[in-house]
């Protein structure tokens, strides 16, 4: 009774500062909780990247690269990139000159694909800088578990006001605020988006400026057992970027009816797939 006592008066009497102090350790413990859920996700993610066999799959997209066209492809995956075919410019089968052109540029690629896997390698440049925004997470941002949304684990993220950005890219990436879906059975990223929360500018804008509310959101589901593709993805970075060359700033995609391919399948191979 008596500690009972002097734990009440100790309540009663706690100075504000001692009551923040409570509070703020309680926030932190909150912290720890997501934060780990997003460390095991990252490992996972890290894991599965080294076990990546080719698929086959059709492609919707409209961005910069397609001339703000909706462009329909045939996409074949090698070890050295992405082999594409156009089947459809905005929902409108290509002429039969267009097919020739289509046909011939993958039989050149085929004959010469130094400057296709060139193309290729700068394309997964891009690839990279993707996973090294999964590996800056738990460094430069706090989050908070919004509990499960359709059997998602889903966490909040914000700039983490204390970590200083190393690297124009970190210095983007750290702008941006938004949330993620984790599988809770398997630690896997089911949606990762973000938002700008001001603007960002290099070079006192000349090199590189992203407007506030520049958006991104990418969305990875379960393909084949326990392989996972990314079937949508959607960029909306409003600005000018020198920086980044090969980044698309404006971007919206689906990927669907995905097949497995043999691991060894060569260029010329993946051109006999595609070529009619």
């Amino acid at each position: 009774m008596r500690r009972l006592l002097k734990i009440k008066i100790w309540l009663v009497f706690a100075s504000p500062c001692t009551v923040l102090l409570a509070t703020e350790l309680s926030r932190g413990q909150t912290q720890s909780e997501p934060l780990v859920a997003v460390q095991k996700m990252i490992e996972r993610e890290h894991e599965a990247s080294l076990h990546k066999p080719p698929f086959s799959y059709i492609s919707v997209e409209k961005s910069d690269r397609t001339g703000g066209h909706e462009w329909t492809e045939r996409v074949v995956e090698v070890s050295e990139g992405k082999l594409r075919d156009l089947i459809l410019e905005d929902g409108t089968p290509i002429s039969e000159e267009r097919r020739r052109r289509e046909d011939a540029r993958l039989r050149a690629i085929e004959k010469d694909p130094e400057p296709f896997i060139r193309h290729e390698r700068a394309q997964k440049t891009e690839e990279q800088r993707a996973e090294k925004f999964l590996d800056l997470l738990p460094r430069a941002f706090l989050f908070e578990d919004n509990g499960l949304q359709q059997n998602w684990e889903k966490i909040s993220y914000r700039p983490n006001p204390s970590y200083v950005p190393q690297s124009y890219e970190e210095r983007i990436l750290h702008g941006m605020s938004g949330a993620l879906l984790i599988d809770p059975r398997t630690n896997r990223l089911h949606m990762l988006q973000g938002k700008l929360g001001e603007e960002v500018s290099f070079g006192y804008g000349l090199l590189a400026t992203l407007h506030c509310g520049s958006t991104f959101s990418i969305v990875r589901s379960p393909i084949h057992g326990d392989l996972w593709k990314t079937t949508q993805t959607d960029i909306r970075m409003n600005g000018h970027i020198v920086l980044f060359k090969t980044i698309s700033r404006q971007q919206i995609s689906t990927h669907k009816d995905f097949k497995l391919l043999s691991s060894n399948l060569t260029i010329a191979q993946a051109v006999a797939l595609l070529v009619r």
